[in-house]
């Protein structure tokens, strides 16, 4: 059995006004939580995109993934040929505008696993998605260098 262990930290505006133990009412900012949504679903297409593009040629070595709430950014400690952007763009583009429904799944020998799953497209994964590709809209990329071993995609929602 894996275990994963996870913790969850909420940041507070201002000097906690309960106790531990209290029992107390969270609200969800929506509209910001639906925003996060979108850049994770769309994250996923594209980092299949950049698998399916650039993984037949090099192993790609991921460094970090950040989801904000007006753009997605993926680190990658390879070189990226940067005139194979548009085709990943093109890629995750066409698979998002199918339109098809999004799902997350428990790995049946363990409830700490999670997978994303587009079609065939599984990918493992514990965030919160929109239900349908529809709901992420198309996107957007740019690479830059950030020096010799790091390059990054940013991805914005068009």
């Amino acid at each position: 059995m894996v275990q994963i262990d996870t913790v969850v930290v909420h940041k507070l505006d201002s000097p906690s006004p309960f106790i531990v133990g209290q029992k107390v009412h969270m609200k969800i900012d929506w509209d910001y939580r639906y925003k996060l949504m979108r850049y994770h679903s769309a994250t996923h297409f594209v980092l299949h995109a950049l698998e399916e593009i650039y993984g037949h040629q090099e192993k790609l070595y991921i460094k970090g993934c950040y989801i904000y709430e007006q753009s997605a950014r993926l680190d990658y400690a390879n070189k990226l040929n940067p005139e194979l952007i548009p085709k990943v763009s093109t890629l995750a583009n066409n698979l998002i505008a199918q339109g098809d429904e999004i799902l997350m799944e428990s790995d049946p020998s363990t409830k700490d696993i999670s997978y994303w799953r587009y079609g065939d497209i599984i990918i493992p994964c514990g965030g919160t998605h929109v239900s349908s590709a529809k709901e992420v809209g198309a996107v957007s990329l740019k690479r830059k260098s950030h020096g010799k071993n790091l390059d990054r995609i940013y991805i914005s929602l068009c």
